[in-house]
């Protein structure tokens, strides 16, 4: 039995504003995002503050109600880097059965994920998919792989022929590059539609892009149709319980616990609805929702059951690595937090790392959080990253690449 608890925080969907965390969450929502008229939740670390917030003053912010303000950094003119439970049962109905050898047990080339970079037609099967160019993403949701769910939306679901949605919706990389490869996860995105548009001006359209799901977000499906529509990659970052909660908080509509196995469910059908196109999910906080083994088997199983990939982020993330095998999920996991260290000299230092790891293993995946002096930092360094023998790729095409 899942261990009960009394309902507290957004376990009811409601803020508890009173928290002594409530006044970081309030700097850092200054500081990170411009967040539109709807609002937004940025959470911090109170550890994690000074640096944080050295790092991410200089931006463009508004607040609800407020007028635009405008502080001038490299951000606002980047250089051109690149020329809940009305549906709770629902997910029962799915009774697709994968292909053996589906989900990420075979080579990422049988998938199809990886495809002829220039002018190349993606594999995706039936002539009703549509044929990409380089570095275009196949436009979202399409129906072949698409369900709606009264009162949660479009959701993604296996095609009828066992496509999956994280090879469906995968940025087209040339299967025959044999250099080793990078991938790089901007996270957190989606609370300020300025932001995120800076950061795809700023950052190679190679680089694939995390988005929270919070309703009162400034709107996040524009904001990933536009970055999609440059070739970013997206995926979904769903809010889930921490070790600590209800000390943290990881927002409205996240996944709990307490809750049943139904009520998480539609809670994870409404965040994969708020980001079509998505190749799959990493967790936002989750760490105790994680470590309790009855909540991530159902999961994973939905993850499997939408031909969705599953991010491993955090120290305990390989851990989960057996689970999603076990249960035929695609898997990949994250090496590198790039921003641990929030400084041009500590990016460096990670981004080094990070370059060393994918020669030596054939593949690094790194993740970053918005900052700007690091999104700069990963600019200026991928413009030559070719030249010095390696591929920025896309996060599906580290799929099974990974040691």
């Amino acid at each position: 039995m899942a261990r009960k608890r009394q309902k507290q925080g957004y376990g009811a969907d409601a803020m508890t504003s009173a928290r002594g965390t409530s006044l970081l969450s309030l700097v850092s929502l200054l500081v990170l995002a411009g967040v539109g008229a709807g609002g937004g939740y940025v959470f911090m670390r109170r550890d994690e503050a000074p640096a944080i917030i050295a790092a991410s003053m200089p931006l463009v912010v508004s607040l609800p109600g407020k007028e635009m303000v405008e502080r001038h950094h490299p951000m606002a003119e980047p250089e051109a880097a690149h020329g809940d439970e009305a549906a709770a049962g629902d997910d029962h109905a799915m009774t697709h059965e994968p292909a053996a050898g589906e989900h990420g047990s075979a080579p990422a080339e049988d998938h199809g994920t990886e495809h002829v970079a220039e002018g190349g037609a993606a594999a995706h099967g039936e002539g009703t998919m549509p044929e990409l160019g380089a570095g275009q993403l196949a436009p979202a949701p399409l129906a072949e792989i698409t369900e709606t769910i009264p009162g949660v939306g479009e959701v993604p679901r296996l095609g009828k022929d066992g496509r999956q949605a994280w090879q469906v919706y995968a940025r087209p990389f040339d299967a025959a590059d044999t250099r080793p490869r990078i991938a790089i996860v901007v996270s957190e995105l989606g609370l300020s539609a300025d932001m995120t548009e800076a950061a795809s001006r700023l950052l190679d359209p190679a680089v694939t892009f995390a988005f929270l799901p919070f309703p009162a977000a400034a709107p996040v499906k524009d904001q990933v149709v536009s970055t999609r529509a440059e070739g970013h990659e997206a995926l979904v970052m769903v809010p889930m319980e921490p070790a600590d909660y209800p000390a943290s908080d990881p927002g409205p509509n996240s996944l709990l616990v307490h809750l049943t196995e139904a009520d998480n469910r539609t809670r994870l059908l409404k965040a994969l609805a708020a980001v079509p196109g998505a190749v799959g999910i990493l967790p936002f906080m989750g760490d105790g929702f994680l470590a309790d083994g009855e909540m991530v088997t159902p999961l994973m199983n939905s993850l499997r059951d939408r031909g969705l990939l599953y991010m491993g982020v955090g120290s305990g993330s390989s851990s989960l690595a057996p689970v999603a095998h076990q249960l035929n999920v695609t898997f990949v996991h994250r090496d590198l937090m790039l921003d641990e260290q929030p400084t041009a000299a500590g990016v460096a230092a990670e981004l080094a790392k990070l370059e060393e790891k994918a020669r030596h293993d054939g593949a690094a995946v790194a993740v970053t959080r918005p900052y700007p002096v690091v999104l700069q930092a990963i600019a200026n360094w991928t413009r030559d990253l070719g030249q010095r023998g390696i591929a920025l790729a896309p996060l599906s095409a580290v799929i099974n690449h990974q040691p």
